[in-house]
């Protein structure tokens, strides 16, 4: 085992921590990230082989083959601080119904700070089933993954691995220095927290609820006081139906039956997948 992996195993919190994470987050929000997870599932029942595929295609004197194998590993890495359970869970599943075998979540924090993210989150890699969930400090997690990204055994067999970065935090760019080369890791970060649109009669109802789900959000109600931005790039509106959101351009809507679910709709099963090319003449 890589000393990496070593050093994370170290770094595990207990499994009290989950629970604990899991209790605290009440019945309510538990539900609605239960269905977030029922939601993937639905709209992705088919998993991917979760070790090899293959396709061939012959035309005139070419034939080629593409073959897909799962991300030998993906690390999922955030501030502890880091509030948004509904969009650290989708990183989560989009890696998992992928068929990635290896995942970790890591909380990073400042080398003297509690390692502990806000319970919602715990709650989510509980629900979700991520078993591998770490607490390190920044210094000591950069020389580790210094040392990792350099070796051969980064990039296994099976191609490079993969990286998520939870929001938008100030190391992001150093992360992105030590993967820099895509042979290593394929590196994706959320970006800053999203601002977020509630329209129709629900929206009040709902307006504390997604406050919890997403509490680094900039929310927005219409005609409640609270603001609406003109010409706003949201990343989300969230509505009574299909048509009362139709004035607003949004990557994600969704109604309130699904509040506490999340997408991005650029991070599907497709980025966890390693691709092999090859092409040869029949002649």
């Amino acid at each position: 085992m890589s000393d990496f992996w070593t050093f994370l195993e170290k770094a595990r919190l207990p499994d009290h921590c989950l629970a604990d994470g899991y209790e605290q987050t009440g019945p309510q929000l538990r539900g609605l990230l239960k269905k977030n997870i029922a939601v993937r599932h639905e709209l992705l029942e088919q998993r991917l082989p979760p070790k090899f595929q293959r396709r061939e295609i012959s035309y005139g004197a070419s034939q080629g083959a593409r073959t897909a194998t799962p991300a030998p590993w993906c690390l999922i890495v955030h501030d502890a601080a880091y509030p948004a359970a509904p969009r650290a869970l989708t990183a989560a599943l989009s890696a998992q119904l992928a068929g990635v075998p290896l995942i970790w979540s890591v909380a990073l924090q400042d080398d003297h700070a509690p390692a502990t993210p806000p319970a919602p989150v715990l709650a989510a890699w509980e629900l979700a089933g991520v078993e591998n969930v770490a607490g390190a400090g920044r210094e000591v997690f950069w020389e580790q993954l210094h040392e990792f990204a350099s070796v051969p055994a980064c990039a296994e067999r099976s191609g490079p691995g993969r990286v998520l970065i939870l929001g938008a935090p100030d190391w992001g760019s150093e992360m992105r220095a030590i993967f820099n080369d895509e042979r290593t890791a394929l590196l994706r970060q959320e970006g800053l927290p999203p601002r977020i649109l509630l329209t129709g009669g629900e929206a009040e109802a709902y307006y504390t609820t997604i406050c919890a789900l997403h509490p680094d959000a900039d929310l927005h109600v219409p005609g409640q006081g609270r603001g609406l931005a003109s010409n706003a790039a949201y990343a989300a509106v969230f509505s009574s139906d299909s048509a009362s959101s139709g004035n607003f351009r949004a990557p994600l809507r969704l109604d309130y039956k699904h509040c506490g679910c999340w997408f991005w709709p650029e991070l599907d099963a497709d980025f966890f997948l390693n691709h092999e090319l090859s092409l040869f003449s029949t002649l």
